[in-house]
């Protein structure tokens, strides 16, 4: 049971033959009443601080707790992003390889096509070279046969 500073106030004591000075047990009482009065105000107002603390420390505590959950949810999503970022650029590069590559060999295809071209011309050009000048052999052949026809 907490005594309370009333309680020291009406506190009453039997009195005895040959007991203490009334007067003087009655002053001294005052002076307990009053330092326990204000100690008893004091412990009340610390308590209301206290809690008043204890929830302005619950609420940050509650503050800190959802910054933390965002930090992670932000780092969360800063490595999924970093994650994706590095697979779209990893895809974009092998796009562009894939696509080198092919663009590498439809040129070899076309550097071919055009080298056997140019061979097959080439060759059809001595072909048609050798039959002209076989042509122009036979026509001077038949020129000189002409010539000496009608010398004679």
């Amino acid at each position: 049971m907490t005594i309370t500073p009333n309680d020291i106030n009406n506190k009453e004591f039997k009195k005895v033959l040959r007991g203490y000075d009334e007067d003087e047990v009655d002053e001294f009482l005052e002076e307990i009443v009053d330092d326990y009065e204000k100690n008893y105000r004091e412990n009340i107002t610390l308590k209301e601080k206290i809690s008043s603390l204890e929830e302005k420390l619950k609420h940050y505590e509650d503050i800190e707790l959802t910054l933390q959950n965002t930090l992670i949810l932000a780092q969360s999503a800063a490595e999924q992003a970093k994650d994706s970022s590095k697979k779209d650029s990893e895809l974009i590069l092998k796009q562009a390889q894939d696509d080198a590559s092919k663009m590498i060999y439809e040129a070899k295809e076309t550097v071919l096509k055009i080298n056997k071209e140019k061979e097959m011309l080439k060759h059809e050009y001595e072909l048609f070279k050798s039959r002209f000048v076989g042509f122009l052999q036979a026509e001077i052949d038949t020129i000189d046969k002409c010539d000496l026809n009608e010398e004679k």
